[in-house]
C-alpha cells in the first residue's frame, strides 16, 4: 500500500484523469467534466488512496530527519493541498448568479443540491461588455462592471469583473462565467470555501518554500 511502485501508478492514474477531464471540457462543457471526473467517486478515491499512500510512505520509510527534512515537508505540502481539496469538494458553497444590466441579485443558484442561497448583499450590474476578435463573431473576452451594495456593513463599492480578476467579498468569490445571448445579462460563478482553500494556498507555498530550500 505504501511502496513506491504503487506511487507511480496512482500518479499515472492521476495524471490520465486529468487528461480525460480536459478534453471532455473541450469537446462537451465544464459541467460534464465534473460530472464525469473532478466530482466522479471513483477520481475521489484514487486521490485519497495517493493521500494515504504518500503519508504512509513517510513514517515507513522513515524519512523525518533533519537532513533531509525537504524531503518529508515536500510530502505533507501534498497531503496539505489534498486535505484541502476534501474540505472544498465537502464543505465548500458553489452555484450560479444570473444578473441583467440594470437589475440586482443577492440569490446563488447552488450546483450541489438545487436549491438557492441567499447572499447578506446585493449585486448590482453597472454594464457588461463584451469584445470579440477582429473581423470575427467570436468573443475574445467579456466582463461585468458591478455595484456591491452591503446596506448591512454600510458598504458600496464598484467592481470590474473578468477573467482573473475576482470579486471577494464576505467570505465569496465571484468569477466571470458566462452571458446571456442578448448581452445584456451577465453569470457568475459563486463560490464559498472557508475552510478549503485557505489550507489547499497553505500546501502550494509551502510546497514553494520546500523546493527552494531543497536547492
Amino acid at each position: 500500500i505504501f511502496g513506491f511502485n504503487t506511487t507511480v501508478v496512482l500518479l499515472i492514474l492521476t495524471t490520465i484523469s486529468i487528461i480525460m477531464a480536459t478534453f471532455i471540457e473541450s469537446a462537451t462543457s465544464t459541467e460534464n467534466a465534473r460530472n464525469l471526473v473532478y466530482n466522479a467517486t471513483w477520481f475521489e478515491m484514487i486521490l485519497a488512496f495517493l493521500t494515504v499512500n504518500v503519508t504512509g510512505s513517510l513514517f515507513m520509510h522513515k524519512s523525518f530527519q533533519w537532513k533531509k527534512i525537504t524531503v518529508p515537508l515536500f510530502h505533507l505540502s501534498f497531503v496539505l493541498i489534498m486535505i484541502g481539496a476534501m474540505f472544498t469538494r465537502y464543505t465548500g458553497v458553489e452555484g450560479m448568479i444570473h444578473i441583467r444590466e440594470g437589475a440586482q441579485s443577492n440569490v446563488v443558484a447552488l450546483e450541489n443540491n438545487g436549491g438557492d442561497k441567499v447572499l447578506p448583499f446585493q449585486i448590482y450590474l453597472n454594464d457588461f461588455e463584451l469584445e470579440r476578435y477582429p473581423g470575427s463573431n467570436s468573443p475574445s473576452s467579456y466582463s461585468s462592471i458591478v455595484t456591491v451594495q452591503d446596506e448591512e456593513k454600510d458598504n458600496f463599492f464598484e467592481y470590474h469583473i473578468y477573467m482573473n480578476h475576482i470579486l471577494k467579498y464576505r467570505g465569496w468569490r465571484f468569477f466571470q462565467t458566462s452571458y446571456d445571448e442578448d448581452e445584456k445579462g451577465t453569470i457568475l460563478t459563486a463560490t464559498r470555501d472557508v475552510i478549503g482553500t485557505p489550507l489547499t494556498y497553505f500546501g502550494y507555498f509551502t510546497t514553494i518554500v520546500t523546493l527552494l530550500l531543497s536547492l
